[in-house]
């Protein structure tokens, strides 16, 4: 059987997980000379039944916390806003590489990497799902090569995020309980409002945490959220959805564990 077509660059689906997604970035405050090289990565926004959060990988919130202890004014933003990020921590786990943040009292357009004002998923069914073998996924994130330089940000009021958001549309090639993968859309990603070529895998560094939609018939399902980017093999893991809870609580299969 034949798989389903990619979507051509730029359509629908490409574009949709972009309204669901901001940038994580750890750096200097404002106005400082940075003792480290900046850390990008990206955060999926979901809207829970009782309260919003941005989910995003766990080696995300390390790398902050290990930042802090050798610079105590690194800073972690999402997005323009800055973030008491390992206060606002619902739940956290290593082996599942997923860390959920309260983000209910947060403005929204602080959270937006340009002009458009980002928004939070709802997703429609519970418990969430997962991703089939030979669907077509649609995926969001901010990979580090965007990233703005310092001469170029200079009178910018944000640091070290990209200047475009990359999405496009890839197939899913296997899926476990704990993982899906899916082959990276070599041929074109949309790059803000146009469309550009992948030139190596390992220009993707940064989408760690950007989320993964299935669009079956006319709905979109939130099904995972990249946690590694494969290098050699030229595909993109993700962590399926299910294991997040409607609590933002995080619970893996069969154990009944709690993250915390």
């Amino acid at each position: 059987m034949s798989r389903p077509a990619k979507e051509p660059p730029g359509g629908a689906s490409a574009r949709f997980p972009g309204r669901f997604t901001t940038t994580v970035s750890l750096g200097d405050p404002l106005g400082t000379t940075d003792p480290m090289p900046p850390t990008n990565g990206s955060m999926t926004l979901l809207q829970l039944p009782h309260r919003r959060v941005g989910v995003t990988c766990h080696h995300v919130i390390d790398a902050y916390r290990t930042q802090r202890t050798l610079s105590p004014d690194r800073v972690f933003r999402a997005g323009d806003l800055a973030l008491a990020a390992l206060d606002r921590l619902i739940a956290e786990d290593p082996r599942l590489d997923l860390a959920v943040l309260d983000l209910d009292d947060v403005d929204t357009q602080q959270l937006a990497v340009g002009p458009r004002e980002p928004e939070f998923f709802e997703p429609s069914v519970w418990p969430l799902g997962t991703a089939e073998p030979g669907e077509v996924i649609a995926l969001g994130g901010y990979p580090s090569f965007y990233r703005t330089s310092r001469s170029d940000r200079e009178q910018a009021s944000e640091f070290h995020s990209p200047y475009s958001i990359t999405l496009g549309t890839t197939h899913v090639i296997d899926v476990g309980l704990e993982n899906i993968v899916c082959e990276v859309g070599r041929e074109y990603w949309v790059e803000g409002g146009r469309t550009q070529r992948i030139d190596a895998v390992a220009d993707l560094g940064g989408l760690s945490g950007g989320p993964g939609f299935v669009r079956r018939g006319a709905e979109f399902h939130f099904v995972g959220v990249i946690f590694v980017v494969q290098q050699f093999g030229e595909y993109l893991r993700l962590r399926p959805a299910r294991f997040i809870g409607q609590d933002g609580g995080l619970r893996r299969e069969g154990s009944g564990r709690r993250g915390s």
